[in-house]
């Protein structure tokens, strides 16, 4: 059961390598998660990058970005709204430490080569720095909710699984 503190927002952070469908399942569910928890905002880790025009793709940059990403989650959630925050991981360490990302419901998206290749060519072509081609992203402690996005699902498939798993683990 989830138990909502009033006095701040619901973050819901979505994890995966590039094109496992993290933003595409976040953008699909954000209007209901509005209407049952209240204001809601969606924000990808890609869009932040290109905004704040950050390049450097390697482990340690993104590292970094953890910091980043955490200050701007915890100002949004201490306004109480709701955020969907999607990126490739924010590493366990950093979410162990900060009560409020410690408090957030851990959504993790996994999908095969060929699945992620679809929707992500354009990362998948670099030769350097693609997460979970050329490094190793920081394994998932703790998700809450995991989802298996294969080619043989629409994200309609998808969107049902997580709002099953999500009323069985969080919602009376």
């Amino acid at each position: 059961m989830i138990k909502i503190n009033r006095k701040l927002g619901i973050l819901f952070l979505f994890t995966g390598l590039p094109g496992t469908g993290k933003t595409t399942l976040a953008n699909k569910v954000i209007k209901k998660i509005s209407k049952k928890f209240g204001p809601t905002l969606l924000i990808n880790g890609d869009d932040l990058r290109n905004i704040f025009n950050l390049k450097n793709y390697s482990s340690r940059e993104r590292k970094k970005l953890d910091i980043v990403y955490g200050n701007l989650i915890k100002f949004i959630i201490k306004q109480k709204i709701n955020l969907l925050f999607t990126t490739i991981s924010l590493s366990n360490r950093y979410v162990k430490k900060n009560p409020i990302l410690k408090k957030s419901i851990r959504i993790h998206i996994t999908a095969n080569y060929l699945t992620r290749y679809k929707f992500k060519k354009n990362i998948y072509k670099l030769r350097k720095n693609v997460p979970g081609k050329n490094f190793k992203t920081n394994k998932v402690e703790k998700a809450h909710i995991f989802l298996n996005n294969d080619v043989s699902k629409n994200i309609s498939s998808l969107e049902k699984e997580f709002w099953k798993k999500l009323n069985d683990k969080f919602i009376s």
